[in-house]
């Protein structure tokens, strides 16, 4: 990969999209310690052996606000054994009956929680939380692969759930703890494609993590990180995208068509040519410019540079448009393309 020194004005406005999006640490510490009821509430009542967060929250990639948190809940063969003996009373499956399990125990820990039976998870809701836990249920299994409980098919499917995990966490120590902050950069920026264009509906969060993965690999500043991501996504999105387990191709579970793929090329290379110009821009002594463009990429929780109103004039009168719109004196040769973007009705 390589690398950019970023000016201190971009890097520190990295850092401020960074605080932007993270989880506020009450509510994370909020978030464990409603896990941690629920998890001694089921293992008081012998339904739980052990368990593991997974999901976003579990990785360290969540962008707020907290929605869900998602918890694989190991369970006993033996539990598995009595629940096939209670199928066609309390469940279709023995995976739907463990979940039953888990609702009867946490209804007289929590009177006031709802629950949702699910394909893989028993969403329970609370009056006093505005986020959800889901419980997976599951059985251990060889190589850090796990079994979960799929109420739709009756069996005990296995997952790479954990070894995502494990995956993540090595290269985000690889990376200097870097790693998941730049995840959650590059999964708010897909989030905002899918606002300005729900076609791109079918590119996932954990899509944009895979990428990360694929284009991330070494501890580099959030603007490189950025720019390394759209290049990888601008080229991988035609081919298959595995998730960091190297098990699963995003592109085939999600049935993406040619149709799609070529919808997010044009998307990804769009966004790849606003930063390569943010880059330019910085590089050339106009950071509240390259500052401006980076906003206009990655959305209203990237910090805008204060630009004073005489600055903001000089520019017009001395200054080139750049081709998404910006006025700036660093870049002498107009590039006057009207901005748009491959969203765009």
């Amino acid at each position: 990969m390589t690398v950019q020194t970023a000016s201190s004005t971009i890097a520190e406005a990295f850092d401020g999209f960074d605080e932007n999006l993270k989880l506020d640490a009450a509510e994370r510490e909020q978030a464990i310690e409603r896990w941690k009821e629920v998890r001694n509430s089921l293992s008081e009542n012998n339904l739980c052996t052990s368990s593991f967060l997974q999901g976003s929250f579990g990785r360290k990639t969540m962008r707020k606000p907290l929605k869900d948190v998602d918890v694989v809940v190991f369970v006993s063969e033996s539990l598995v054994a009595q629940a096939q003996q209670d199928v066609g009373t309390r469940g279709s499956n023995t995976a739907e009956v463990v979940m039953r399990y888990f609702e009867d125990a946490l209804r007289a820990t929590f009177p006031g929680a709802t629950f949702e039976v699910g394909a893989k998870a028993l969403t329970v809701g609370f009056d006093d939380v505005p986020f959800t836990v889901d419980l997976t249920p599951a059985l251990e299994s060889e190589e850090r692969w796990v079994r979960i409980g799929n109420t739709e098919t009756g069996e005990w499917e296995l997952s790479d759930t954990r070894i995502i995990g494990d995956r993540v966490s090595t290269r985000n120590q690889a990376c200097g703890g870097l790693f998941v902050r730049q995840v959650r950069m590059a999964r708010e920026l897909v989030a905002k494609l899918r606002e300005r264009d729900p076609r791109l509906e079918f590119v996932k969060g954990l899509t944009a993590e895979s990428l990360v993965y694929m284009a991330v690999k070494q501890q580099v500043e959030h603007a490189d990180a950025m720019l390394a991501f759209l290049r990888t996504a601008k080229a991988a999105v035609l081919g298959p995208i595995y998730t960091p387990s190297g098990v699963d191709d995003l592109t085939q579970k999600h049935e993406w068509t040619d149709e799609h793929r070529q919808l997010a090329r044009t998307a990804f290379g769009t966004l790849l040519n606003d930063a390569e110009e943010a880059l330019v821009l910085d590089q050339a002594g106009d950071p509240p410019a390259a500052q401006w463009a980076w906003a206009e990429i990655l959305g209203s929780e990237f910090p805008q540079p204060a630009t004073s109103e005489l600055d903001a004039l000089r520019r017009t009168q001395a200054g080139s448009v750049t081709r998404t719109g910006i006025t700036t004196a660093a870049v002498t040769t107009p590039v006057k393309v009207a901005p748009q973007r491959a969203w765009a009705p």
